[in-house]
């Protein structure tokens, strides 16, 4: 974009398109860190998200874009901004497999404890077995003991979804704690909300 069409692309930096996804969004989401560099000199709103609450940042890390997540989090993205849903950018990081990117988040401290949807970022992790980002959540302080919104700890959940690197791994770090042994527990903000939906550890309601 030159001239005057980058002038006038300045000025639309934040308009919405049907879903009221932003073009910062929509380049979050498609990993063009230039293009995102650019509207973010411009003026545009990091923050500003989607019909369904999920940021520019939510989206990158939902894509594994964790060279746009560092851009986003070092020009003042919210790092536990939350969808509707109750998930943030950590939680679906995590969900997805996505260790670059919950790296990145890490280092600003986003919150490891309950979610709104009944969840923590652990539980997602262990949900589907991406051992590498289990062990990263435990090394930052997340408590491997907290119950989803079924009565589910992680543990639980990894015997019951058959992940047995992931089970063992949680086991040793239980018994670990109970020798004084473990690793220290951050205390994180814990959200009491509950998740309208039930659903047993095989099959945790985690979309998008």
């Amino acid at each position: 974009v030159t001239g005057s069409n980058y002038s006038s692309s300045v000025h639309d930096r934040s308009r919405f398109s049907q879903d009221r996804a932003t073009p910062l969004f929509i380049a979050a989401q498609n990993g063009h860190s230039l293009v995102l560099k650019l509207l973010l000199a411009a003026g545009a709103n990091p923050d500003a998200s989607r019909n369904d609450g999920a940021t520019p940042l939510w989206i990158a890390a939902q894509m594994g874009h964790d060279h746009v997540v560092k851009i986003l989090l070092h020009n003042g993205a919210l790092v536990d901004a939350v969808r509707c849903d109750g998930a943030t950018a950590l939680f679906k990081a995590a969900h997805k497999g996505h260790s670059a990117v919950v790296h990145e988040l890490l280092k600003f401290r986003p919150n490891l404890g309950k979610l709104a949807n009944g969840e923590t970022a652990l539980h997602a992790a262990v949900m589907f077995g991406h051992l590498p980002i289990v062990k990263q959540l435990v090394a930052a302080g997340s408590d491997y003991t907290i119950p989803n919104q079924d009565g589910y700890t992680p543990l639980q959940i990894a015997r019951q979804q058959k992940f047995a690197s992931v089970h063992q791994y949680l086991k040793e770090r239980e018994q670990q704690s109970h020798t004084g042994g473990g690793t220290p527990k951050r205390t994180v903000p814990s959200n009491q909300n509950k998740s309208s939906k039930g659903a047993g550890p095989a099959s945790v309601a985690i979309t998008g």
